[in-house]
């Protein structure tokens, strides 16, 4: 029995699904070979499991999986940072991820501080992060033992008891604690205010070089550290923000971060930029050089509207105007928070399908009847999520709690609550696949009555087979969203509202709120999963990217559609508005700097956009070899396109080609 247990234990984690199910499997071993290969891979992972009923599992697993873990470091890098993939940590249950840990502890502070600071309280957290100190230390004494560089060695014996001495020794400290944290298989590992954090050493001459490095290292591994598809990290460094003195931060950290990731052309990692209406326009001109690359960052967060919203949502000043984002764009509290913002999708499209298939729709003498019906479906809804979020169990994290602000004054671990912040964050899809068949709805069923509402039932279910005259009826209509239509303004806002409504009556276990945004990686997933809708779409066609409208003016569309949204404190888990721009229009910068202006200026949340040709995108699916380094934005994160499967692909060539033809 406890052989079967492990084994479904081993089938449930992250290792066994990427390593022997064959997810990211890129060889041509016969399954028996696989099987061999797996139990020699997997041999090391298994002693780092232990029964929560021993005392200090969570710390020992650790220890077990740095004994295990091969340090070996590339040679050819200046920095050490090393990888082993084959050792990793058995969880049962949701590890703590998509979250930046404040890496200021380690540069501008050291272990011995973290000591200190723990021997204030004496509490079960004191014991434990004391514990791990004392492993951590002994890893560094280990890897110092084996290495022959005198200045990576001083950067890491010098993590023990004193701040970092220069940017060397800070990028290197960085780098060390971000490796165990991925070794100790942790996920979607954001990097900060790096910039911010950095300001205390000077740019010297050296510095440009040492970035450059320090970017390349974090590269390394990039399949493994993938979570969804390959190129989806995480490593998201944030740059720039407002001061709540009303002054814009920036340095030259900040220009150079940018400079350096176009210069090297990697896909990871990515650069979110916190813009301003008072940001100095030189910053601007950088990130646009940037976006022209093709690399699909920096995306671009909007203090302006972010930060009052955060405040509203119940961060302190500081905390809010330090903000950084989860693994793609959510904003989130660094350093001294639980926040989750990745856990489960609103699916508005999937809702309205239900209102449509129940009998009250049937009856319904007026669109607002309708109206009215998907409403309580969506309260619904967000409770049946609700409930889903109260059964998450979060596995004990002693990296994590080591780091994060509120444990040790709370004598509880972050996976327990403690941490100042314990908050949810959920995703949305199919947000304009609902406004657009509602439009419809309203238009074709109810006011011109062009459509019955048994025929709708009828061409639905038969994925518009027979109904060819309601597909295109539907799918030409103009007023949609993303386009600069007050009926399409009107019912997403009272979608958003909705929601947010219902999640103002909800607290996690741990006392927290949950916020929502209208962004979510999961627009083709989903739409794979969701039967014909009536604007148009088929089944299992994916849904639109975030808050887009490709197509004729949609640049302009798009942004004074989504300036006439209004976010609340709830809705503020992301709201990126995607564009898809052929090279040809960005070339002419001031225009382009222009536009981007006027989309902070107009108060655009999140920004994002995909420099992308249609014949260059369909010659590099037919001719992969003659693109090897093609990169393209795909939700929040910037991959390789040969990296990208099939669905993905065809999506953003489907974007391009509506793009050239201004099509709708």
């Amino acid at each position: 029995m406890a052989n079967r247990n492990m084994v479904e234990l081993v089938k449930s984690t992250h290792f066994y699904q990427r390593y022997y199910c064959g997810k990211y499997y890129q060889s041509n071993e016969s399954k028996a070979d696989r099987n061999i290969s797996f139990r020699k891979a997997f041999f090391q992972v298994r002693p780092a499991y232990y029964s929560r009923r021993e005392k200090d599992f969570a710390v020992k697993r650790i220890k077990k999986v740095f004994a295990h873990a091969d340090m070996e470091a590339d040679h050819h890098s200046v920095f050490y940072y090393s990888l082993d993939e084959k050792s990793m940590v058995l969880y049962r249950d949701s590890v703590i991820g998509n979250a930046p840990v404040d890496y200021s502890l380690i540069t501008q502070g050291s272990l011995a501080g973290l000591k200190n600071q723990a021997a204030k309280y004496d509490n079960i957290i004191t014991r434990q992060n004391l514990k791990l100190i004392e492993i951590i230390e002994n890893q560094i004494d280990r890897i110092v033992s084996k290495i022959n560089d005198q200045r990576i060695a001083a950067a890491l014996t010098g993590l023990k008891d004193r701040p970092a001495a220069d940017l060397f020794e800070a990028l290197q400290r960085i780098l060390f604690i971000n490796q165990i944290l991925w070794q100790t298989g942790h996920k979607l590992l954001g990097l900060g205010r790096l910039d911010k954090i950095l300001d205390v050493y000077e740019a010297d001459d050296e510095a440009e070089e040492l970035l450059s490095q320090f970017m390349i290292a974090l590269h390394s591994h990039y399949v493994f550290k993938s979570n969804t598809l390959v190129g989806d990290t995480g490593q998201i460094i944030v740059l720039g923000g407002l001061e709540k003195n009303g002054m814009y931060f920036s340095n030259r950290y900040t220009e150079l971060f940018m400079h350096c990731l176009a210069e090297l052309h990697l896909p990871d990692p990515k650069i979110l930029l916190r813009v301003s209406k008072i940001m100095p326009q030189h910053l601007l001109t950088i990130a646009t050089d940037s976006i022209a690359t093709g690399l699909g960052c920096p995306l671009l967060s909007n203090d302006d509207v972010i930060i009052p919203l955060l405040m509203d949502f119940g961060y302190s000043e500081e905390d809010a105007y330090n903000y950084g984002v989860s693994a793609c764009w959510e904003p989130l509290s660094i350093g001294n928070s639980l926040e989750q913002n990745n856990l489960f999708n609103i699916q508005f499209a999937q809702v309205l399908l239900n209102a449509l298939t129940d009998e009250h729709f049937i009856s319904a003498g007026a669109f607002d009847d309708l109206l009215n019906l998907y409403m309580a479906k969506l309260r619904t809804h967000i409770q049946e999520i609700e409930d889903k979020l109260n059964t998450v169990l979060w596995e004990k994290d002693p990296l994590f709690t080591l780091f994060t602000d509120g444990c040790l004054e709370s004598g509880k671990d972050i996976s327990e609550g403690g941490a100042v912040y314990s908050d949810y964050g959920l995703l949305s899809v199919g947000l304009a696949t609902c406004v657009n068949s509602l439009i419809n709805i309203k238009h074709f069923v109810f006011d011109q009555r062009l459509v019955k509402k048994e025929e709708l039932i009828n061409c639905l279910k038969s994925n518009y087979e027979g109904f060819p005259h309601f597909e295109k009826l539907f799918s030409q209509n103009t007023e949609k969203f993303g386009k600069d239509d007050e009926l399409a303004v009107s019912l997403t806002q009272q979608i958003i509202s909705t929601v947010s409504e219902e999640l103002s009556q909800y607290s996690n276990r741990f006392g927290g709120k949950t916020k929502f945004g209208l962004s979510s990686p999961d627009y083709i997933n989903y739409g794979l999963k969701t039967g014909a809708t009536p604007d148009g779409r088929k089944k299992g066609d994916p849904f639109a990217t975030h808050i887009s409208c490709d197509g004729n003016n949609a640049l302009l569309d798009v942004v004074h559609f989504a300036c006439g949204l209004h976010f609340d404190a709830l809705s503020c888990n992301g709201n990126v508005v995607d564009s898809v721009i052929q090279p040809a229009v960005i070339r002419d910068k001031e225009k382009f700097l222009d536009y981007i202006m006027g989309c902070i200026r107009s108060g655009v949340f999140q920004t994002q956009f995909n420099i992308l040709s249609y014949e260059q995108l369909v010659d590099a699916k037919q001719n992969p070899g003659k693109y090897p380094g093609l990169i393209v934005r795909v939700w929040g994160f910037s991959a390789y396109f040969n990296d990208l499967p099939d669905d993905y692909k065809d999506t953003l060539i489907k974007r391009a080609k509506m793009a050239e033809d201004g099509r709708m």
